[in-house]
């Protein structure tokens, strides 16, 4: 599959570790800022875990931060209040995914921005499907 990060097999042919997405067709670089600090980080950490396992730790990272969330409710007895070890725990979650993201070639940034279109066309869509719905049941 020929994406804007190269195919997988020319991810795959780099051997273990992150970071090593090739420049796609106009020379741009494949990973964003954000994505490619936490590469240079895992490489430099020499952390070098295969899709698999990055997918049980994120599912983990995301387990502790639904009992985190458990806890602060009282299991749904008190109001959601952030509590303080929140933004730690989901840095954590999105640093798996950022990783995640890293070892199967995907260009995470583009992926967000796609579904954040696609979210906004469909809201969109929807305001003005109710708009056009109460002028039909209008008098006027």
């Amino acid at each position: 599959m020929r994406g804007r990060i190269g195919t997988c097999e020319q991810q795959l042919a780099t051997g273990p570790g992150y970071g090593r997405f090739e420049e796609d067709e106009l020379g741009s670089a494949a990973m964003t800022d954000l994505q490619a600090a936490v590469a240079a980080a895992a490489d430099a950490a020499g952390t070098h875990a295969g899709a698999p396992a990055l997918l049980v730790q994120a599912v983990a990272a995301l387990g502790r931060l639904a009992q985190t969330t458990d806890r602060a409710t009282e299991s749904g007895r008190r109001p959601f209040r952030i509590p303080h070890d929140w933004a730690g725990q989901l840095a954590e979650l999105s640093w798996l995914c950022y990783l995640l993201a890293d070892q199967t070639a995907v260009d995470l940034d583009a992926e967000v921005r796609a579904i954040a279109g696609r979210v906004a066309t469909e809201a969109a869509e929807a305001r003005a499907r109710a708009v056009a719905d109460r002028s039909e049941d209008s008098w006027f």
